[in-house]
């Protein structure tokens, strides 16, 4: 990341925040079986609705940078 905000559709990806909700609605594994990815990106970061890759970006940041994380920490 080097010291700068993730971006997704040009919206800054508060890392923080994005751990929180993810861990609120259950966590890696029942976002992805729920497919909640593209929703969480418009509700939580203002991402638009149309935006048709915000969901995988999104999921993809998550897996990258949180997940190992969350898999050790839960």
């Amino acid at each position: 990341l080097g010291g700068k905000m993730p971006m997704v559709n040009g919206r800054e990806i508060d890392l923080h925040t994005l751990y929180e909700e993810v861990k609120r609605a259950g966590g890696y594994s029942v976002m992805l079986q729920k497919k909640m990815w593209k929703a969480l990106a418009h509700r939580v970061f203002g991402v638009p609705a149309t935006s048709t890759n915000a969901g995988y970006t999104l999921r993809m940041l998550y897996q990258r940078t949180l997940l190992p994380y969350e898999l050790k920490y839960r």
